[in-house]
């Protein structure tokens, strides 16, 4: 019963749909892979956080010139990340 339901669904109004859109299956392909490649780019964000506090703010190993030098290589990085996203 349940694959009937599936097989009427791509007979009826989704296999027009389908139709309409094969012209811009390339833009679509574009489309959805911008769109898994901007989720990573947001979802990275919590991560430099973590690298920003963890190896810049609270490594006492480094030196200060060392620690300032990864600060701003990870806040511009950040930044960037923030504007395209």
């Amino acid at each position: 019963m349940k694959s009937d339901r599936i097989s009427s669904l791509f007979h009826g109004p989704a296999r027009q749909l389908l139709r309409y859109a094969r012209p811009y299956w390339r833009w679509m392909s574009l489309a959805l892979v911008l769109i898994l490649v901007l989720s990573a780019m947001i979802n990275y964000l919590p991560i430099l956080i973590k690298h920003i506090i963890d190896d810049c703010l609270l490594n006492q190993a480094l030196t200060s010139d060392a620690r300032l030098q990864k600060l701003t290589l990870y806040s511009g990085l950040f930044l960037a990340l923030a504007l395209i996203g």
